[in-house]
């Protein structure tokens, strides 16, 4: 693999109508899954280094201080007990909402009593969601035995941040990459249907190399619009309009180029 041509590509991709036309009619020595793979993990890395720092600085600050609070809590029997004083309230300095409440000596009975996201009495836990349902949970449901206090609730927050790394890395680009093939797929079908260039009209074989190099430029689209401090509305149906018009662009230049006859190069200039 050319990783030099691949990486020329990228910025090529904006305005070589010459690369374009050699990709259409050397698309059999163009290994576009491969670029396109490339292209999205490449893209994918800004968002997901953001992401991982953002998270990483809220385990380490908001987390650490609200967790540091969490009293040692033990429920034997299906009944919670704890030596701090009661009711126990944990919350956000700047958020008037409790995150969590304790509450073993009765004083406390539901959610009703208290504006709160989680609500443990001496036998019960309630979760309120966003939508303001409510679940109750017995703690005998639970297990027997548990315990838990601010440390384990750190290393939880630990393991949460290293699996999130781990499956990010993993999975994300996999499910975009896979998107993208369907995107390409489509937009590659639905092109072929236009015929453009009549006589010389590429198939949809012909199309599917040309569209892996004319989606670059939407995806380098979303990947500015991942980490820049403002929201692009829409970002999604933009990136979709620029890939659309850089498709056109590609098959236009292809079709242009079979007309004025391309060479075809030999396979390890394009590999």
């Amino acid at each position: 693999m050319n990783f030099t041509y691949y990486l020329t590509l990228i910025f090529k991709s904006f305005y070589s109508k010459a690369d374009y036309a050699r990709i259409s009619v050397n698309g059999r020595h163009f290994r576009k899954w491969l670029y396109l793979l490339l292209i999205t993990f490449l893209a994918f890395l800004p968002g997901f280094i953001r992401t991982s720092i953002m998270l990483k600085q809220f385990l380490n600050n908001e987390y650490t201080v609200l967790v540091s609070q969490v009293p040692e809590i033990n429920v034997v029997g299906g009944k919670a007990f704890s030596e701090v004083e009661q009711p126990f309230f944990l919350s956000f300095p700047e958020i008037k909402e409790y995150i969590f409440v304790l509450d073993t000596t009765g004083e406390i009975r539901s959610l009703d009593d208290v504006n709160a996201y989680v609500l443990m009495t001496e036998d019960k836990l309630y979760l309120r969601s966003t939508d303001n349902e409510i679940r109750i949970y017995d703690l005998a449901q639970l297990g027997g035995y548990f315990s838990f206090d601010s440390y384990k609730l750190l290393d939880m927050g630990d393991n949460f941040y290293t699996a999130f790394i781990i499956l990010s890395i993993l999975l994300a680009p996999l499910f975009i990459f896979i998107f993208r093939m369907l995107l390409i797929f489509l937009a590659s079908l639905l092109f072929s249907v236009f015929k453009i260039g009549r006589e010389n009209a590429l198939d949809i074989t012909e199309i599917i190399p040309v569209a892996c190099a004319a989606i670059t430029p939407s995806i380098i689209f979303r990947a500015l619009a991942n980490v820049i401090p403002v929201e692009i509305k829409g970002a999604f149906f933009i990136s979709l309009l620029i890939f659309f018009g850089f498709l056109s662009f590609g098959i236009v230049s292809a079709v242009q180029g079979r007309k004025g006859g391309i060479p075809e190069d030999p396979p390890q200039e394009i590999l």
